[in-house]
């Protein structure tokens, strides 16, 4: 196990983060230099995006 992973860490508004490095086993905050906000990716968070009203048309 490394103590450092190289991959950007992901955090979502749920109590749920995920890492774009495939090898991470530990997705916790201390051991990524990069931590972002899923708001803060562009294009949207699809994981805490609402959902969608469907309207359908009588």
């Amino acid at each position: 196990m490394t103590d450092h992973c190289r991959g950007t860490l992901v955090v979502h508004a749920l109590p749920d983060a995920e890492c774009t490095d495939p090898n991470c086993v530990d997705c916790e905050a201390p051991d990524h230099t990069l931590v972002i906000h899923c708001t803060d990716v562009d294009g949207g968070c699809p994981v805490c995006a609402p959902p969608r009203l469907h309207s359908f048309a009588a």
